[in-house]
């Protein structure tokens, strides 16, 4: 069992963290990752803006079937229109190697190095996380995806209190990542849930949740990374 945001007696749904579909690299590197709340359509317009900007392949994909949809250099738009509500997407500075019967952990495995943005659901019980994580060997794979991690963080709100619903135990957690989106869908009564299991999130509001300064990032130094 996995425990989700350090709240013990809660597990997570180990299958929607560990199970078909879940990466699993069985290489060595230095991971990154982040995980927040976002609206599905405001996350994949972020990742696709990096493709477009850095010349990225992408492919999009669903956790349960096999079907894959590639977004050239940027082009989401007849991906989109292909496959509607992804639930992933992979990119990476190379080409890459898909086929048929790939599900996400075999793509990962088959591209290695590559980001990968889980999107979390939107359903009648709630919104989930998202995340954003790569395992990366490369030196230069990595700082690329560290460098727009650090990017979208800092493009976000912070801040939440994380509820276990069985225990009522609470936490604050003051680097909680979410968008504005996620802010207005709480303030419409959805409720914000872990990337897997039950706990609650309660996204702090506006006054006490200012943005961080958006860095200026210098593409030239980012592709060359």
């Amino acid at each position: 069992m996995i425990e989700c945001s350090g709240l013990t007696r809660a597990p997570c749904n180990d299958h929607a963290v560990a199970g078909e579909g879940a990466v699993r690299p069985t290489r060595q590197g230095r991971q990154v990752g982040l995980q927040f709340h976002a609206a599905g359509p405001e996350a994949v317009a972020m990742v696709a803006g990096w493709a477009a900007e850095l010349g990225l392949e992408a492919v999009l994909g669903r956790l349960f079937d096999d079907r894959l949809v590639p977004a050239r250099h940027g082009d989401f738009e007849p991906a989109l229109a292909a496959l509607p509500n992804p639930d992933f997407v992979l990119l990476n500075r190379r080409p890459l190697q898909t086929g048929p019967g790939m599900n996400l952990s075999r793509l990962a495995l088959a591209n290695p190095g590559s980001l990968i943005l889980l999107l979390g659901r939107l359903a009648d019980e709630g919104l989930r996380e998202s995340s954003l994580g790569a395992v990366a060997d490369d030196p230069a794979d990595f700082a690329l995806w560290r460098r727009l991690i650090s990017r979208a963080r800092r493009s976000m709100r912070r801040g939440a209190v994380v509820t276990n619903p069985v225990t009522q135990a609470s936490m604050v957690l003051p680097s909680h990542r979410y968008t504005d989106e996620a802010l207005r869908l709480q303030s419409a009564g959805v409720i914000m849930l872990a990337v897997g299991g039950w706990n609650t999130y309660r996204l702090l509001s506006v006054a006490e949740a200012p943005y961080d300064t958006v860095p200026k990032v210098d593409l030239d130094e980012v592709r060359e990374a």
